[in-house]
């Protein structure tokens, strides 16, 4: 796409006050320029990753982080042909039906290339993140408990599975792969980092959000300028590239609004804080990029926001609404079950349980 034609594309949010317009700065204020073969955006687990893994093929990294020290969160990982695949004995898993169901699920609105690349590379990638914390535990079931005084640990997610479990007979398939780092997947994280540093290849700026990206004429991104202080910044430019992981918008309440509407009054769960204690997450890397050309794309797309199903999760209790009228076929997973709370006008559901709920739960959930 040339540029004309993508300038066309960001005229399509022209005038929209999300958007907003890039900084105009001064070149007396720009106290530093710095080079480095790669320079990342983001030092969340996407941007410890990518510095990590250029750092380790010899690449020199700057990394640029607008809260006071590296950001991540979750800790459940799908992984297929991983290492702690061989413990749970589910190793051969069928990566093609995977793909193709999520697809379906997803109404082919993702990338089925990013799809496939993610269920054949996943159980490489999460042993090449494990090394981050190479002597963490690996438990055999979802019932184990970790010895005594671990701080991290390794588990599945319903292993064993229920007896009457069968994938090929569920609407929704449920497919076996799941990795739950406990009690949090920060030391693993927080070891990554070290590795990263350990290269000698990197530096790392806190502190310092990123405001706009630099493009040259023939479109390459060069690199960018980040806030370092009150009307201060440095300019960082990349000889190899530029990798933008800036996470998500789910704290910017008019982007929330413009692009997934539904999610606007979702609660907030995000720990991530900038120095001003205001939320990270308010999708400075979306604007950047469309500043210089680049387009966001069509929604409805993915958000970062959900709640996955109610009190019981996703066991199948009845929910009615608040007219007491049931709105849902209650046997689907979390995410759908979420997906039907949010489109109640008041987004408010009641669950009601049988007398014997123990027992059904555990058929659910058995550990």
């Amino acid at each position: 796409m040339d540029t004309e034609q993508l300038m066309m594309k960001k005229s399509l949010y022209e005038g929209e006050t999300w958007l907003g317009k890039p900084p105009e700065i001064e070149e007396s204020r720009i106290e530093k320029t710095m080079e480095a073969d790669v320079v990342v955006v983001g030092a969340g687990l996407a941007g410890v990753a990518a510095a990590r893994a250029a750092a380790e093929l010899g690449s020199t990294v700057l990394l640029l982080e607008k809260c006071e020290a590296p950001q991540a969160r979750s800790g459940d990982f799908a992984v297929m042909d991983s290492r702690v695949a061989d413990v749970w004995g589910r190793r051969d898993v069928d990566k093609v039906q995977i793909v193709n169901d999520l697809m379906r699920d997803m109404a082919y609105k993702v990338s089925q290339n990013i799809l496939r690349r993610w269920a054949e590379e996943a159980g490489e990638a999460f042993d090449w993140y494990l090394e981050g914390y190479p002597d963490i535990p690996v438990l055999k079931t979802t019932a184990e408990v970790p010895p005594e005084g671990t701080k991290c640990w390794i588990q599945p997610r319903r292993c064993p599975a229920p007896e009457s479990f069968e994938n090929g007979t569920e609407r929704f398939k449920c497919y076996q792969t799941t990795a739950w780092v406990r009690p949090t997947h920060i030391p693993v994280f927080q070891g990554n980092v070290q590795m990263l540093m350990q290269t000698g290849l990197a530096q790392c700026l806190f502190s310092a959000p990123v405001v706009k990206l630099l493009r040259e004429k023939d479109g390459r991104v060069q690199g960018a300028v980040a806030q370092v202080g009150q009307d201060r910044y440095i300019k960082a430019l990349a000889r190899k590239g530029v990798v933008l992981s800036t996470g998500d918008y789910m704290s910017n309440a008019e982007m929330l609004r413009r692009f997934c509407p539904g999610m606007a009054d979702t609660p907030q769960l995000w720990l991530g804080r900038d120095k001003n204690h205001s939320p990270s997450n308010t999708g400075d890397g979306h604007r950047m990029g469309m500043w210089i050309g680049a387009k966001l794309q069509d929604s409805p797309h993915a958000p970062c926001a959900h709640h996955m199903g109610s009190v019981f999760g996703a066991s199948g209790f009845v929910l009615l609404n608040t007219r007491g009228l049931r709105f849902v076929n209650e046997d689907a997973p979390g995410q759908q079950i979420g997906s039907q709370i949010e489109n109640l006008p008041d987004k408010t559901a009641w669950q009601f349980v049988d007398s014997n709920w123990p027992e059904q739960v555990r058929r659910v959930h058995p550990n």
